[in-house]
């Protein structure tokens, strides 16, 4: 007989991971993403003589995630958060449990 680790996973910690997941997603696919562009704001003039080159602007703004970006932050947040909550999980189980076995009194 082997004395490999096995994992057991209830329901309750099924639906804890799934619950997560489901905040995790949606703050992958709501949190806005910084973007910046390149705006010509003058056009440029060309006399032959003389040119003048046009003026340009770098704009800054927020805007929602597009798909692969969502998927993006969803394949490194996704397993970081499954990892976490299970270590929480699995502490508060090996708290509770280390109370149960400590002898009374002292």
């Amino acid at each position: 007989m082997t004395t490999a680790m096995r994992f057991q996973f209830s329901l309750a910690t099924l639906l804890v991971c799934m619950t997560v997941l489901a905040v995790v997603a949606t703050a992958c696919t709501r949190l806005p993403v910084a973007d910046s562009q390149i705006v010509q704001t003058s056009r440029g003039l060309d006399w032959g003589f003389l040119s003048i080159a046009p003026t340009v602007e770098n704009r800054n703004f927020s805007r929602p995630p597009v798909a692969s970006e969502a998927a993006l932050r969803m394949a490194w947040a996704g397993p970081l958060s499954i990892a976490a909550t299970l270590a929480v999980l699995w502490s508060i189980h090996r708290l509770k449990s280390r109370r149960h076995t400590e002898p009374p009194g002292g």
